[in-house]
């Protein structure tokens, strides 16, 4: 294997939280990016923005969250994800997903359909319990 695959974990609800989800993908060999909405976040990790209902600037950020797991495009401080994790962890750029708990299922599949040219590096998608 090249590295490790990387999972973007989309949180369900209809809040605007995200970063207390953990879906424990790093205990199996996955590099866990997980997606906190515009406005949502813990405090020491708030997003940016303000939270609307999981509308358009929604959709946008979990695309540009995608793009960075993917290694397209870098964080706030310039760095991409291969920076962040070049001591510890190599990341497959082959084997990037996004996994969709309840609503969050629904954000990730408008995500993936509306910026498909952008996001066409996208190997699966998952959901949970997904409506």
């Amino acid at each position: 294997m090249a590295g490790a695959p990387v999972a973007v974990v989309v949180p369900g609800g209809t809040g605007a939280d995200g970063l207390t989800f953990n879906m424990h993908a790093a205990q199996q060999g996955f590099v866990e990016v997980r997606f906190a909405f515009p406005g949502g976040g813990s405090p020491q990790f708030m997003s940016k923005g303000s939270f609307d209902n999981r509308g358009k600037a929604s959709v946008e950020a979990l695309r540009d969250v995608i793009l960075f797991a993917g290694g397209k495009k870098p964080d706030y401080k310039g760095r991409f994800i291969a920076d962040l994790l070049a001591d510890q962890y190599k990341v497959d750029p082959q084997n990037i997903g996004v996994v969709g708990w309840d609503n969050g299922g629904n954000q990730a599949l408008v995500a993936l359909a509306k910026y498909v040219s952008e996001l066409d590096f996208v190997n699966w998608l998952a959901f949970y319990e997904s409506p």
